[in-house]
């Protein structure tokens, strides 16, 4: 039984982050004033280091969740 699935989350994480990447592009073509540049500055350019923590805590959290899973199904696990 799948407790929770991270790695489909983190997938869509990642593919709205592209999404947003490609939007943002094609935004800058028309969008090209200080404002524009602020924009970036203050709410584009911190997420990408936040989506790398954010998903590597993911990854190691999906580990954790798949070992305790596997530990309840199969207590001789535990033992190990």
């Amino acid at each position: 039984m799948r407790i929770c699935d991270l790695y489909s989350s983190s997938g869509r994480i990642q593919k709205c982050t592209t999404r947003l990447k490609e939007r943002w592009l094609e935004t800058r073509t028309v969008w090209r004033d200080d404002n524009g540049r602020k924009f970036k500055e203050e709410h584009l350019d911190p997420l990408a280091p936040q989506l790398t923590l954010l998903l590597s805590a993911i990854q190691r959290m999906s580990g954790v969740i798949d070992k305790a899973v596997k530990e309840l199904e199969d207590p001789e696990v535990a033992d190990r």
